[in-house]
C-alpha cells in the first residue's frame, strides 16, 4: 500500500459482488485517469469467486487485514543521524543546522542511542569542576573537531580518556603540570612555541596540536616520530581549538540508551498511548534506522483514503476504517451510522447488486468495460439476485445483466448454472469456514447478531452436515458475543430456505418461523437475506431489547 493510496475495499467475508464490484471499480477510475487507486479485500475468497476471478483471468484484490494508520504514514522520514563514533561537534553542527533538539545515533545503519540536547547540557554544563579537562576521544575524532592536518599520528581510532593542556605558560610551569600525569593520555595544545613542544614530545604525550595553521619544523617532527609522539596542525587559535578538542568525544558517550523504539508497521494508536512528549527512533524489518516520529507528526494525514463498497456500516468494514478518511460509498444496503468530517459521494440504491450501480455509472461515463470486467459485474449481480430470482432484483439489474452478458460474450443463464454449482458445496469444508464466507454482523440497542448465507442446490448435502454447522455457529456464538449467530441456507433451485440458528432463549422464542427441528427453521419463499431476514430481526432485537 503506497502513500496517499485510495482503496476500493468490500466488506469482512467478502462474497462475489463484493470482490467484483471493487475490482470493477478500481478499472472503472483507471479508465478515467484516476491514478492511485488499488482493489482490496478484507477477507478470504469463497470458492464462488475463486470460480469467477479464473473464469475470467483476473488475479483477486490485495488482502488488508486492516487499515490502521501506521508509523509509517505519518513518519519524518528525512532526518539526520550520527554514527556512534563521531565527534560530539560535528553531531551538533549537524543538529543546529536541521534545528533539531534529538539525533538517532547509530552502527551500521541500526540505532543505538539517541542524544538530546537538554541531557546534554546536562552532562556538559551540570558536572563537578575538574583542574584539568578531561575528554574520552581519539586522535581521529580530535582532528576532525579541529579540522586537522596530519602530520603523524599512530593508533589515531583508539580511544583514550585524555587530559588536555594549553601550553600558555612558562616550560618550568608546563613540565611541573604535565608531570603529574600519564603522558600517554595527554593532549597539549600550543602555538609556535617550540620549547613547549619540545618539553612535550620529550614527556611523550599522545598528542601535540598545532594551532594557528602553523607548521612544526622538520627537526621536531623527526623528534616526535622517534618518540611515537602524533603530531596535528590546526587552523584555529589556541583557545578554540582547546574547545573543539572537548567536543570530540564519540557521540555514543553522551546518547541515552533508553529510547524508545517503535517499527515502521506498528499502529499509530500504539505510538500515541506510549508517549505524549517523547520522539521515537522508527526501524524496519531489518532493524535498520528509517526515521523518527515525534507528536507532531500525530496531526499529519496517513494518506490512506477509503471507498467502500456494497457495505456502510464500520461492523462490517476492514478493520481500522473508522481511523481513515472515507472519501466514498457505492452500496445497496440499509443505511449504518458512521460519520465523515466532510461530504462525500454517498450512492445507496435500492437495486439487488452494488456491481448493477458500479456496470451503470461505466456507461453513464461513456466507458465500455473489456470483457472480463463485464463478466466480472455480471458474475455479482448474478450471485446477488441468484439470477434475478431474489426479490431484491429490479429492473435496472436486469438491465445491466443483458449489457453485460454481451459484452461477456455468456449466456447468463448457463452461467448461473457453473456459478452456483462453485460455490453450492458444504462437504468437506470446516464448518466456520461455511457459516463465515458469506457473514455480516449487526448491532441493535447494544446487541449483536450475524448472520451467514450459502447458496445450495437441494438440502440433502446440508443434512449431512447440519450438526458441526450447528457447532460451528455456538462457538462463533460465545467467540464474538452474539445475541444469535445465524446461517441462511438457500436452496436456488426452489427458491426456499433453510435458517439454522444458536442463539440467546430469549431470541429464539420471538423468531417467529416454522421450525422444522431444533435451531432450524424453514422459510419458504425466502431468498434474500437482506429483504426478507434482516429487517425481521432487527424488528425483533428492537422490541427485545428496547429498555
Amino acid at each position: 500500500m503506497s502513500e496517499n493510496s485510495t482503496i476500493i475495499i468490500g466488506h469482512k467475508n467478502p462474497d462475489t459482488d463484493s470482490i467484483c464490484s471493487a475490482l470493477g471499480y478500481e478499472a472503472l477510475k483507471r479508465a478515467l485517469g484516476e491514478d492511485g487507486v488499488m482493489a482490496a479485500r478484507a477477507g478470504n475468497i469463497n470458492p464462488q469467486t475463486d470460480f469467477v476471478l479464473r473464469y475470467f483471468s483476473k488475479d483477486p484484490p490485495v488482502y488488508l487485514s486492516d487499515v490502521y494508520p501506521k508509523v509509517r504514514d505519518v513518519m519524518t522520514r528525512d532526518i539526520a543521524s550520527a554514527t556512534s563514533k563521531a565527534p560530539l561537534c560535528s553531531v551538533l553542527n549537524a543538529m543546529g543546522s536541521k534545528n533539531v533538539r534529538f539525533m538517532p545515533v547509530t552502527e551500521d545503519g541500526r540505532p543505538v542511542g539517541l542524544l538530546s540536547l537538554s541531557t546534554l547540557a546536562e552532562q556538559l554544563i551540570v558536572g563537578t569542576p575538574s583542574p584539568t579537562r578531561e575528554v574520552y576521544t581519539s586522535i581521529r575524532n580530535v582532528i576532525e573537531a579541529i579540522q586537522g592536518k596530519t602530520a603523524y599520528t599512530e593508533s589515531p581510532d583508539l580511544e583514550f580518556n585524555a587530559s588536555v593542556f594549553v601550553g600558555a605558560m612558562t616550560v618550568e610551569s608546563f613540565r611541573d603540570v604535565i608531570g603529574r600525569s600519564d603522558p600517554k593520555g595527554c593532549i597539549v595544545i600550543v602555538g609556535d612555541r617550540e620549547e613547549i613542544q619540545r618539553s612535550a614530545i620529550e614527556k611523550n604525550v599522545r598528542l601535540l596540536v598545532i594551532t594557528g595553521g602553523l607548521d612544526i619544523t622538520p627537526e621536531m617532527l623527526r623528534l616526535a616520530k622517534q618518540r611515537g609522539v602524533s603530531v596535528v596542525i590546526s587552523p584555529f587559535d589556541s583557545a578554540t581549538a582547546s574547545w573543539l578538542t572537548q567536543l570530540s568525544s564519540p557521540v555514543d558517550h553522551f546518547c541515552t540508551s533508553d529510547f524508545l523504539r517503535v517499527s515502521e508497521t506498528d499502529p499509530l494508536r500504539e505510538f500515541r498511548s506510549r508517549t505524549k512528549e517523547w520522539m521515537g527512533v522508527v526501524t524496519d524489518a531489518a532493524g535498520s534506522l528509517t526515521g523518527v516520529i515525534a507528536p507532531s507528526d500525530l496531526l499529519r494525514s496517513s494518506g490512506i483514503r477509503l471507498i467502500l463498497v456494497d457495505h456502510n456500516e464500520l461492523s462490517q468494514a476492514v478493520d481500522g476504517a473508522s481511523e481513515v478518511e472515507i472519501t466514498e460509498v457505492v452500496d445497496h444496503h440499509r443505511l449504518g451510522n458512521f460519520h465523515t468530517s466532510t461530504p462525500i459521494r454517498f450512492v445507496n440504491e435500492p437495486v439487488g447488486s452494488t456491481s448493477t450501480l458500479i456496470a451503470e455509472r461505466f456507461f453513464k461515463k461513456g466507458v465500455k468495460p473489456e470483457r472480463g470486467i463485464a463478466g466480472l459485474l455480471l458474475s455479482g449481480i448474478i450471485s446477488d439476485t441468484l439470477m434475478l430470482k431474489s426479490p431484491t432484483a429490479t429492473e435496472r439489474d436486469r438491465e445491466m445483466t443483458d449489457m453485460l452478458s454481451k459484452i461477456a460474450e455468456i449466456d447468463p443463464v448457463s452461467f448461473s448454472h457453473e456459478l452456483f454449482r462453485a460455490g453450492s458445496g458444504l462437504s468437506g469444508k470446516e464448518p466456520l469456514d461455511v457459516i463465515k464466507s458469506d457473514f455480516k454482523a449487526y448491532e441493535v440497542k447494544g446487541k449483536r447478531f450475524g448472520i451467514g448465507q450459502v447458496e445450495v442446490v437441494g438440502f440433502g448435502e446440508f443434512y449431512g452436515v447440519r450438526k458441526s454447522l450447528e457447532e460451528g455457529l455456538c462457538r462463533l456464538k460465545e467467540a464474538e458475543g452474539y445475541s444469535l449467530a445465524g446461517l441462511l441456507i438457500t436452496d436456488i433451485s426452489y427458491g426456499n430456505s433453510l435458517f439454522l440458528v444458536a442463539a440467546d432463549s430469549e431470541v429464539t422464542s420471538t423468531l417467529g418461523y416454522p421450525a422444522t427441528g431444533k435451531n432450524l427453521y424453514e422459510l419458504t419463499g425466502v431468498l434474500s437475506r437482506k429483504k426478507q431476514v434482516i429487517p425481521h430481526i432487527f424488528n425483533i432485537f428492537s422490541k427485545l431489547y428496547s429498555s
